[in-house]
C-alpha cells in the first residue's frame, strides 16, 4: 500500500472508533493507534508502511462496508457505484492505472541505477570499516563491501564476514 492508501485506512478506522460504540469502539482505535504508529514509523523506515497497510486496510473495508449497506438502501443506480469507486484506492492496479508513464519509467530506472556495477563498485571501494548497524541494502551488496556489518547476523541467508563479537574485536588497521 502507498502512504496515501495507509492514510485513508487509517481515517476510515478513526471514523469507525466515531461512529461504533462500546467494545467495537475500543477496538477501532486500537487499529487507528496501529496503523498511526506504523505511518510514523515509515517516515524512518519505509519498510514499516508494508505493516502499517496491513492493518489499514480494516479501516478501508470499514468504510466500504458501510458505503454498501448506504448505497443498499437507495434506489439510483449511481449510488450502486460509490462502493465501487471507495474500494477503488486500496488496489494497487488503481494505483498503477492513474501514474502518470514518466513516475513509473523513473522508479524502474532508480532501480536498474541502484544497483548498477559502477554504483556497487563504489560500495566495494570505500575503507574496510566496522558499520554497527542493522542495515539491509541486499546480502549480494553487502557480500562484496568489505566493511564487517552486524547485518548478517540478523539475516541468516548469507555468511558474514564476521559476528558481531568479531566486529567490535576486529583489528581495521
Amino acid at each position: 500500500m502507498t502512504p496515501d492508501r495507509s492514510s485513508l485506512g487509517l481515517a476510515g478506522a478513526l471514523l469507525a472508533a466515531w461512529r461504533e460504540n462500546g467494545a467495537a469502539r475500543l477496538n477501532w482505535l486500537i487499529v487507528g493507534g496501529f496503523v498511526a504508529i506504523g505511518l510514523v514509523t515509515s517516515l524512518w523506515q519505509v519498510r514499516a508502511l508494508s505493516s502499517a497497510s496491513a492493518l489499514a486496510i480494516f479501516g478501508g473495508a470499514w468504510i466500504v462496508a458501510r458505503s454498501i449497506d448506504w448505497a443498499a438502501r437507495r434506489a439510483s443506480l449511481l449510488a450502486r457505484l460509490v462502493p465501487f469507486a471507495l474500494g477503488l484506492p486500496f488496489c494497487s492496479i488503481f494505483w498503477a492505472a492513474v501514474a502518470p508513464p514518466q513516475t513509473q519509467s523513473d522508479a524502474v530506472a532508480g532501480s536498474t541505477s541502484c544497483r548498477a556495477p559502477a554504483t556497487v563498485g563504489a560500495l566495494a571501494a570505500l575503507p574496510t570499516s566496522i558499520l554497527m548497524a542493522p542495515i539491509d541494502m541486499g546480502s549480494d551488496i553487502e557480500a562484496i563491501c568489505s566493511y564487517c556489518s552486524t547485518h548478517f547476523v540478523y539475516t541468516s541467508n548469507l555468511s558474514g564476514p564476521c559476528s558481531p563479537a568479531e566486529c567490535e574485536l576486529r583489528d581495521l588497521a
